[in-house]
């Protein structure tokens, strides 16, 4: 399968999915198929990307935190691990990202769930996707209800 970064990535397939389906309907498993085909592509090119040599990579995270905050969520299909959850602006995907746990409740909400990352965990997955610090409530918009937090804690169980 061909997948580059600005593609949807599993994550947001998934996501798209749960948006039109809801948490609590199994998907098929022609789509769990295609959502782990999606994420063993976006693997391949993370490990392709590191093995470019350093000189020729672009640095992550030069004005980053050591540690930012992201949105992400357990994967709804049961494997293991969190997909972070992508914003987009112009038609291309960013990685919002906070400086504090404040921050993300303040701009997403005391339901939003999220992941504490280093900008070198995040650029080994997301390589070529442009991590915004701190974005605007107009950037992101507040996706999770207590409602919604529930059914993805009803479906992880």
């Amino acid at each position: 399968m061909r997948w580059q970064p600005g593609d949807l990535t599993a994550a947001q397939l998934q996501d798209e999915w749960v948006e039109e389906h809801g948490w609590a309907v199994e998907p098929p498993e022609s789509s769990v198929a295609r959502w782990r085909e999606v994420a063993a592509a976006e693997a391949a090119h993370a490990a392709a990307a590191s093995s470019v040599e350093e000189a020729e990579t672009t640095t992550v995270g030069t004005q980053l935190p050591e540690v930012v905050v992201v949105p992400a969520h357990p994967r709804p299909d049961g494997s293991r691990g969190f997909d972070i959850e992508l914003t987009e602006s112009n038609g291309r995907p960013l990685i919002p990202a906070f400086s504090s746990v404040d921050g993300l409740v303040e701009t997403l909400g005391e339901h939003q769930p999220w992941l504490g990352l280093t900008p070198a965990q995040i650029g080994a997955v997301y390589s070529g996707i442009s991590i915004v610090l701190d974005p605007v409530p107009r950037v992101v918009q507040k996706l999770w209800s207590a409602d919604r937090l529930a059914a993805l804690q009803e479906e992880v169980r």
